[in-house]
């Protein structure tokens, strides 16, 4: 089963040239600034409870680099990228919970 694409020529080289052009290089390089900067941004916001659903939200990095692209495994797909390891965080309460009487509030 083939797919079938008719293109019209006049269409192409239009966006070819758009694309070639000046006003488009600077579009991407805004987009690329205005993603890094609401990406910052959400990073230095506090956790809140989402109304709806009562569930904590905070900032996820699912930002990937060009060094962890790989082949893709399945038909169709282009690329994979490897699962990042899960750490558990150390929670600071439990220091001091962990810790002999003795030594815990010096």
């Amino acid at each position: 089963m083939v797919l079938e694409i008719e293109l019209n020529p006049e269409s192409v080289t239009t966006l070819e040239r758009f694309l070639n052009t000046s006003t488009y290089k600077e579009l991407a390089e805004s987009t690329m600034s205005f993603n890094r900067k609401l990406n910052e941004e959400r990073k230095m916001r506090i956790p809140y409870i989402d109304g709806q659903t009562g569930v904590a939200q905070k900032h996820y990095d699912n930002q990937r680099s060009a060094r962890e692209r790989m082949p893709g495994r399945q038909d169709g797909q282009v690329y994979t990228y490897p699962q990042r390891a899960w750490r558990k965080k150390r929670y600071q309460y439990l220091q001091y919970f962990m810790l002999p009487k003795n030594l815990r509030y010096e």
